[in-house]
């Protein structure tokens, strides 16, 4: 009974500490953990589903006006963050275990190295999609402005013609 009590407290005690935590970083001797890597790919993820929208939309676009250049770099940018990202999870799934990922089973020198690797590789993966949407979003912004105001300007001349 006391030990259940005790795992019990000790569990509610780390999940509350692993809520509140922001995203760790690298000890002082550069010792990246799995929680590391996972909390990089978990802040991530989530966003694949934008960032298919978003590519759906300058596709769009860009069907629309294929010698726009900022529509074809903007869709190559989202395509390469996505392919990005399939390709590290594929990777990275392949080079650990499921309970090294899952559980936090014990690392081998080489398979620490392999981690701050893959480390490295996912932040990169999550700056590609955060850029290449931020990139796609003012665009886009800038493409609906320019719609945006074309309407308005039909929309002025029909209202002055009304008006005569």
């Amino acid at each position: 009974m006391n030990n259940s009590f005790f795992s019990v407290i000790l569990g509610l005690f780390s999940l509350l500490i692993s809520c509140n935590s922001k995203t760790e970083q690298p000890s002082a001797e550069g010792q990246v953990n799995m929680k590391m890597v996972m909390e990089v790919h978990d802040e991530a993820m989530p966003q694949m589903g934008a960032l298919a929208q978003l590519t759906a939309q300058i596709k769009s676009q860009r069907d629309l006006d294929s010698t726009d250049i900022d529509l074809a770099e903007s869709m190559k940018d989202l395509q390469e963050a996505h392919t990005l990202m399939m390709d590290w999870m594929k990777g990275f799934g392949t080079q650990f275990t499921a309970d090294e990922i899952m559980k936090g089973a014990p690392l081998s020198p080489e398979k620490q190295e392999l981690l701050n690797q893959e480390y490295q590789k996912v932040l990169r993966v999550r700056e590609s999609m955060q850029q290449s949407m931020a990139r796609a979003r003012a665009i886009l912004g800038d493409s609906m402005a320019a719609e945006s105001a074309v309407e308005d300007q039909s929309i002025s001349k029909h209202e002055r013609h009304e008006h005569e």
